[in-house]
This record gives C-alpha cells, sequence and structure tokens, in this order.
C-alpha cells in the first residue's frame, strides 16, 4: 500500500511540474506600456476586483501560471503544497513554539498561480461572527454590521454560491451527534465550500468562462512599486519580471496590490514603504514611514492523529484513490474525491468573557499518518524522530484530528525584509493565554469522544505520549501545554500586514478606503489589511472586502474623478 501511495504521489508531482514547465513557455506579454489600473495577484481579491472595476483597461500580473482540471480535485489538494504552484513560505525558528517541527520552522503554503490561494484552500465559506468587524470601516462605537458588512458578504456569496459538502464519513454524523448530546445546539456544522459539480471553484473559474476582457499576464513577478518623479508619495506604476527580463509598466487611476497577507508586504518593503528604523539598513530607498509587517496573526491550532476509532472510515489514500472514486467524481460529482479534508466545524464562545467566539473546530477524517510519511510529513516539516515515534506507528490504525483553533490570538507576529530576503515571524504562542485557550479546546473535545455516539466508533485518545513530553503526567494541563508547544501548527490563515484604519492610527498602513496612507494611487485589498483574524475561515472575508472596495471606489469616482496623465 505505502508503494502505491509514493508512486501517486510522485506522479502527481511530476504532472504538477510538468504543467508548470509549459506556463513558464508561454509568450503572454503586455500590449502597452500604460494602463488605468494594474491589479497584482490573481486570487479571490485580484479576480473579484478586476470583474467589477468601472474599466476595461486592466492589467492583471500574477507570479503564477495556469492549474489544470485535474488539480481542482479537492482531495488533491495535499498535493499542490509544496509544489510548483505554492510560495512554499517557511517562519523563522519559533523559541516557544513548533518544538516537534523541523528546526521548529512552520511552513506556511501559499497559492502561486491563477487563483491564487483559492488553488490549494480548504474552500470552506464562513463569515465569521458579527463582532470579527468592528471598526473595520468606522469606528467601533459607530458599527453596524447590516449596513457595514453584510450587504458585501451577501454579494460575494450570490458569486461564489457556496454549496455543503457532499462526501462525508460516519465520523462527521457520530460527531455532530456527540455535540448534540453534550449541550451545543448550533455550534457544530457541516461547511459550507466554494464548489460546482463537486469540482473546487474560485473567481478565477468564473472571470475564465465569462471571458474576461483584461490583459492578464502570467509568472510575472513584481519587484517594486515605480513613482512620481516630482511627488514621491504618488505610485505611477511597477516593475516586474519575467523569463529573466524586467518590465516597467504604467497605472494612471491605479496600482491595487492583491499579492496576500506576505505578497503585498513584500512588495511595499521591497519599494521603500515600512517602518523607517528597519528600511534604512536595506539597499531599499526609503519613502514611507509605516508599520508594513506589523501585526501578523494567524489561527493557530493542532491536534494531529490526536484520536483513535476501531473502526475504518474509508478515506485512506489507498481507499480514495479507487476506479469507483473516479466514476463517482467525473461522472456524478460525488464520492470521496471530492471532499475537501474538513468535514464537521464548530465555532465557541468557552468563557462568554466576550460576545465573539473565541476556539473553533475542525474534524478531518484522518491523520498525518495515513499516507505512511511519504507527504504530509514533509509539508507539515515534522522532525524524524517526532514522526518514527509518534506518528509512523499508527499506519495501519484509523486515527482521525479533531483540531481545536485559537481564533483570537494574542500573540502577535511580523514580517520584516533583510538582504532581500523576507522573514516570517508570527511569534506564536509567545502569550501564554494562547496555550491555554488551546487547552481548553482539547479539553472539550476530550468530553465530546465520550459521548455515546462517539464511544460507537470507539474513539479514544492517543495514548502515546507526545515525543518530548513523557516527563508529563498524561493528559494533565502540563502535559497537553508542553503537547501544544511541541505540535504547534498553522491553520493557513495568516493576515493583518498591512493593517487597515483611520490615517491618524500608527498602527494602520491603509485607511479605510483602501489607500495606502500618505501615497496616492496606491490600494491594497487582501487579507493583509485586516486589522484582526475573522472567526472563520478568511477567504469568504476577503471577497467581502474586494466588494467593498468596489463600492468604495465607485463612490469617489462620483465624487472626484480621476484623470491623471502620467
Amino acid at each position: 500500500m505505502t508503494l502505491r501511495v509514493y508512486l501517486f504521489v510522485f506522479k502527481s508531482r511530476g504532472y504538477i511540474h510538468i504543467v508548470n514547465i509549459f506556463n513558464q513557455m508561454s509568450s503572454d506579454g503586455v500590449t502597452k506600456y500604460k494602463y488605468e489600473y494594474i491589479i497584482v495577484g490573481a486570487g479571490t481579491a485580484g479576480q473579484t476586483i478586476a470583474a467589477g472595476l468601472p474599466s476595461k483597461d486592466v492589467l492583471i500580473l500574477e507570479a503564477g501560471g495556469y492549474t489544470t482540471s485535474l488539480l481542482d480535485i479537492p482531495i488533491l489538494t495535499p498535493i499542490l503544497q509544496k509544489s510548483d504552484f505554492d510560495w512554499s513560505y517557511e517562519t523563522v525558528p519559533q523559541p516557544n513554539s513548533c518544538l516537534g517541527l523541523r528546526q521548529q520552522r512552520s511552513r506556511w503554503p501559499m497559492g502561486k498561480g491563477y487563483g491564487g490561494s483559492q488553488i490549494l484552500n480548504n474552500m470552506i465559506w464562513n463569515v465569521g461572527h458579527h463582532e470579527d468587524y468592528r471598526g473595520w470601516f468606522s469606528p467601533e462605537e459607530d458599527y453596524n454590521y447590516e449596513r457595514d458588512i453584510l450587504p458585501y458578504f451577501r454579494e460575494s456569496e450570490a458569486e461564489h454560491q457556496p454549496t455543503i459538502l457532499k462526501h462525508r464519513t460516519k465520523l462527521a454524523e457520530a460527531f455532530m451527534n456527540a455535540t448534540k448530546e453534550y449541550g451545543y445546539d448550533d455550534s457544530f456544522k457541516v461547511p459550507h465550500l466554494t464548489q460546482r459539480n463537486g469540482k473546487r471553484w474560485n473567481m478565477a473559474h468564473e472571470n475564465h468562462e465569462n471571458n474576461l476582457s483584461h490583459h492578464l499576464v502570467l509568472n510575472a513577478f513584481v519587484m517594486h512599486l515605480l513613482f512620481d518623479r516630482t511627488s514621491i508619495n504618488r505610485v505611477t506604476g511597477l516593475v516586474y519580471e519575467k523569463n529573466g527580463f524586467e518590465f516597467e509598466i504604467l497605472a494612471t487611476k491605479g496600482v491595487i496590490l492583491s499579492a496576500g497577507a506576505i505578497g503585498t508586504p513584500l512588495i511595499l518593503l521591497s519599494s521603500g514603504i515600512g517602518p523607517k528604523k528597519e528600511l534604512i539598513n536595506t539597499t531599499v530607498t526609503f519613502r514611507k514611514d509605516l508599520p508594513v509587517g506589523h501585526n501578523l496573526q494567524d489561527h493557530v491550532t493542532t491536534g494531529l492523529d490526536l484520536i483513535l476509532l476501531n473502526d475504518t472510515l474509508g478515506m485512506r489514500p489507498w481507499e480514495v484513490f479507487t476506479l469507483n472514486s473516479f466514476y463517482q467524481y467525473f461522472v456524478n460529482g460525488d464520492g470521496p474525491l471530492t471532499m475537501n479534508g474538513c468535514e464537521v466545524v464548530g465555532f465557541l464562545n468557552s468563557t462568554n468573557k466576550s460576545k465573539n467566539w473565541d476556539l473553533g473546530f475542525m474534524v478531518l477524517p484522518i491523520g498525518a499518518s495515513a499516507d505512511a510519511g511519504i507527504h504530509f510529513k514533509q509539508i507539515l516539516n515534522i522532525k524524524d524522530n517526532t514522526w518514527s515515534q509518534y506518528f509512523d506507528p499508527l499506519t495501519s490504525q484509523q486515527s482521525v484530528s479533531i483540531l481545536p483553533i485559537l481564533l483570537h490570538p494574542k500573540s502577535r507576529g511580523q514580517i520584516t525584509l533583510k538582504d532581500d530576503v523576507i522573514l516570517i515571524d508570527p511569534k506564536y504562542l509567545t502569550h501564554e493565554d494562547d496555550v491555554d485557550l488551546i487547552v481548553t479546546g482539547i479539553r472539550i473535545i476530550e468530553q465530546l469522544i465520550e459521548m455515546p455516539s462517539m464511544r460507537r466508533l470507539g474513539a479514544e485518545l492517543n495514548p502515546k505520549p507526545f515525543p518530548g513530553c513523557e516527563n508529563y503526567e498524561f493528559a494533565s494541563n502540563a502535559y497537553w501545554k508542553c503537547y501544544v508547544r511541541h505540535l504547534t501548527l498553522t491553520a493557513f490563515h495568516p493576515v493583518g500586514t498591512c493593517k487597515m484604519g483611520s490615517s491618524d492610527d500608527q498602527s494602520s498602513v491603509v485607511n479605510r478606503e483602501f489607500q495606502v496612507i500618505g501615497i496616492e494611487n496606491l490600494f491594497v485589498v487582501d487579507a493583509s489589511v485586516m486589522p484582526n483574524l475573522p472567526s472563520g475561515n478568511p477567504n469568504a472575508a476577503v471577497a467581502m472586502l474586494a466588494k467593498k472596495f468596489l463600492s468604495v471606489l465607485l463612490q469617489s469616482h462620483r465624487e472626484k474623478p480621476t484623470n491623471y496623465d502620467i
């Protein structure tokens, strides 16, 4: 079985690499040197903005290439990590966390291709809690969810048309029943996904089907912005590299950065926009002192292979990749290949100290051990000895992962530029409250697996002590704190590195009209502008932000039309 899995992964990665080689050979390029708008990034935000801009004179630059329909098979999502369609970012070593990972570094996958991170995310559509967005577009005391937020979610939801997860295992029903047996009513649900007929779907598919007429250049890496020679505070265009050549392109009405929570601050820092005390020590020409890269936040989780069952769920690789599964997928748009990896999500307020949720949960019907260490071990960056001692013995067992998620961490990280290299330091678990809350989530999971519905599946905690935590009493608070610091995992939701707020807020990079503060013609619309993490998966919030930006831009055009001549 292990050999079959290895061959499948090897052939898939080879196929992906061939697809990217053909992408690199494509000869697409700009047809002129000046456009009204330039959008950087063809992900959720960039694609939404491109479809709604009041102009057809738009250039979209994307650092990656096209994927193929085979890569729209949801179950293949992990294969895309560490492939040519992944930026494959890594954090700097974490002194207080990630102790069970190689060099104590967390790997951060991020989409590099037409569709952005939506080509490799879990497709979950969740708008979060209404309190998540207080203060985003208006002062906190003036916040009105129905006025400020809800209309834009409704617009984006109508566009994405999320549908409920089609394929579920017996674990989903058992866990949902267990939550009700414990006393939770509507806190746990089967997720809605951005799928069409069981296939991965995103705004890139929509724009392609609608023959969006904007000019698109793929495999174009944006190096830095260009500024007006007579006004250092007005952006006139940018420089990008493609196939070893550099090109200068002008924008008469605006450059819109939608390159994500890592890519966008990298472009700003490389253009001299960022913390002065950091940039003056680089080779970059300093232009504007703003806290670019600060306020980094991420949903932190743990719990891989935390639960063992005495029943099989049919989701291990050799059980999924069968002729019948492919028939179900390609003929009926159903079956295990449509699975995104998560079949139940939950959100709780564990303390009742605020109006908002503080803990999330994801139920995965497999563990990291499911592929015998061929791929999951690599993309999660798990240490060899940790794998051999803890995960490898589970290869022949049915393990599942019920993940507690820290929704609103108190720890804050930072992205910096050093020697032209981006350094990502999320500072995971530097605030002790973050550790305590994740342990609270584990305690809730302990209670839920004791419910009759989960007991019927033979659910139990994995009794194997986690490597590095053997000296603590198993399942004690001290043990779980050690466990969390060793198996510290990203939920792949970094945000906040170009915080949005009022123009006089010293912690803000972007104002509430999405303009980089003090810089004309430059806008940021992506997860980097989020002042705080939404409770749910950020993709829906990114789509909402793009709709809000279009509304702001249209209003601005009506009030004061711009007609710059560069």
